[in-house]
């Protein structure tokens, strides 16, 4: 009896240890499936060629890269203070993100019309707060365990996402 006791207690530490605390190795694996996401929504989004059942793989992709920004605020969130080489790595890991969230916002311009037509603008315009309101918390997160060297390039990254996004929202009101 004392055996089993001690292996559930070794399996409830290790298992708090593996939730609780990240580290800039996590935070870069979460951009990293970002990306992937964002390039699976603008591949969504160019493929699209109109209606509502068209729709259905835009939909899917949105809705994994929502949930992979949303896991990427809770790891940033769940990490210490970053030292300047992590915090280097990760706003270059971000500048390298940048053009693929700005094809994917591209994207969903360019195929405006044919999501109109399949009465999709306040839903894509939904979807894009949404990406927008959950991807400030993300770039909160990063911001607030950033070296203090590297919060003013962490600010202008969000700065510079922000305007893609309210370009992208303003297209579809």
């Amino acid at each position: 009896m004392v055996a089993v006791q001690n292996i559930l207690l070794f399996v409830a530490t290790a298992s708090a240890l593996a939730i609780g605390k990240r580290d800039a190795s996590t935070i870069l694996s979460d951009i990293s499936t970002i990306d992937s996401d964002v390039k699976a929504l603008t591949s969504a989004l160019n493929s699209y060629s109109g209606g509502l059942f068209g729709a259905l793989p835009i939909n899917t992709a949105e809705s994994n890269l929502d949930d992979a920004i949303n896991q990427g605020t809770k790891d940033a969130q769940a990490t210490t203070q970053q030292d300047s080489a992590d915090s280097q790595m990760v706003i270059t890991a971000i500048n390298n993100l940048i053009p693929d969230i700005e094809a994917a916002l591209t994207a969903t311009e360019n195929k405006k019309s044919q999501l109109a037509a399949a009465g999709l603008t306040s839903t894509i315009q939904g979807d894009l707060k949404t990406l927008k309101t959950d991807t400030d918390s993300f770039s909160d997160a990063l911001i607030a365990i950033a070296s203090s060297d590297t919060v003013a390039q962490g600010t202008s990254q969000k700065a510079t996402i922000d305007a893609d996004f309210t370009s992208a929202i303003n297209d579809f009101a």
